[in-house]
């Protein structure tokens, strides 16, 4: 959210499910923990972001999966004891060929 230009803080949007930050593309940051059903995505305003040129990054997107764009990024994160965190990110036809030789990822313990 950072390197797209936002400079204000982070937060998961645990309780309003849904956060907005002024960027370039703008970003829309989704938490469907709290989802009743996918069909709720519309009424979060969905349609409009879907394919709109936004950045959507969405926490727990199984809760919706079958409303999911087929060309997207997914990024797992998962803990890895006693200190570490695991980072796999998946292509779905979104990323340039070469992603991953241009990925290059530093991590201090």
């Amino acid at each position: 959210i950072r390197a797209l230009g936002h400079t204000g803080a982070v937060k998961s949007p645990t309780f309003t499910l849904v956060n907005q930050y002024d960027a370039t593309p703008p970003i829309y940051h989704l938490d469907l923990y709290r989802l009743e059903s996918p069909e709720q995505l519309y009424d979060l305003g969905w349609e409009d972001w879907r394919d709109s040129g936004v950045v959507i990054a969405v926490e727990w997107p199984e809760r919706a999966e079958a409303l999911l764009p087929e060309n997207h990024v997914e990024v797992r994160l998962s803990h890895v004891p006693p200190r570490a965190r695991r980072i796999e990110i998946r292509d779905h036809g979104v990323l340039c060929s070469d992603w991953q030789e241009k990925l290059s990822l530093t991590s201090k313990p």
